[in-house]
């Protein structure tokens, strides 16, 4: 009950639609707090979904689970590795890394840094127009190249 009066205030048409389809399925508290979790961080078809077949979504999240971390988890963790590969390749260029190096390497470095840079800067646009759309219902759903 604590997860839907939340939901009530916000959206009480879907509060109400949630409580019908979960009410025959006698969950745990822990799982319908995982339906609201869900629901808070999803775009309208996800919402749909998780009050047309609520057990859909927690067979999934459990799936997720016995996967592993989930999807923001393996992000998370991406970005921190990308962050200190960027250290750790600035610390070797400070400590003289390129000294010495011929034109051809440094070029190569040069090359190098503005294609990480590119990437780097390509996932900042997608990141921020993710986080900004995050529980919205214009949010995209599906992953893109862009």
């Amino acid at each position: 009950m604590k997860f839907l009066v939340p939901l009530a205030r916000a959206n009480e048409e879907h509060a109400v639609r949630l409580a019908d389809a979960i009410a025959p399925l006698r969950l745990a508290n822990r799982q319908i707090g995982e339906l609201y979790a869900t629901y808070k961080s999803s775009n309208a078809d996800a919402r749909e979904l998780l009050m047309r077949n609520p057990m859909l979504v927690l067979e999934a999240r459990a799936e997720i689970s016995a996967d592993g971390a989930a999807p923001v988890e393996k992000l998370l963790d991406d970005l921190h590795i990308v962050a200190a590969v960027a250290r750790r390749a600035h610390t070797r260029l400070v400590r003289g890394a390129v000294d010495g190096a011929g034109e051809e390497a440094r070029e190569a470095v040069r090359l190098a840094c503005g294609s990480a840079h590119g990437e780097v800067e390509r996932l900042k646009r997608r990141s921020d127009r993710e986080v900004t759309h995050a529980g919205s219902d214009d949010a995209v759903s599906h992953p893109s190249t862009t």
